[in-house]
């Protein structure tokens, strides 16, 4: 899956050609791409959110 979209469309396109959710095609993107297990991802994620929230 070697695919950029410029444009949320472009994800709700492919997630409803697929019949997949946004979140199951992000997980596919970042580990067919970034090379990231399930787990480090959610662990990346859960990082940004504690900056986010640190933030605000």
């Amino acid at each position: 899956m070697a695919f950029l979209f410029e444009s949320f469309e472009g994800w709700k396109t492919y997630c409803s050609d697929k019949k997949k959710t946004i979140i199951e095609v992000v997980l596919e993107y970042e580990q067919e791409q970034k090379n990231r297990t399930e787990k480090q991802i959610w662990e990346g994620l859960g990082k940004a959110w504690e900056v986010m929230k640190d933030a605000a």
